[in-house]
């Protein structure tokens, strides 16, 4: 299971920055049953365990975190 947070529909750095800064801030966060964080160019997508995440909670988290 998984999460994607999008940034925008276009690459460029600006999107880019803030998508592989997202990836900081959840990796250091130690989000209960979050796996990985796999950064690409324009989103960030979020691997979790479903038995351990909540999925709900996990996506208003990522939400401010954005």
């Amino acid at each position: 299971m998984a999460i994607s947070v999008e940034f925008g529909d276009t690459i460029d750095e600006g999107t880019n920055r803030q998508v592989v800064e997202l990836a900081r801030m959840v990796e250091g966060e130690n989000l209960p049953g979050v796996v990985e964080a796999v950064p690409t160019y324009r989103s960030l997508l979020v691997h979790l365990v479903p038995l351990k995440a909540d999925h709900s909670k996990l996506s208003e988290v990522l939400a401010r975190m954005a």
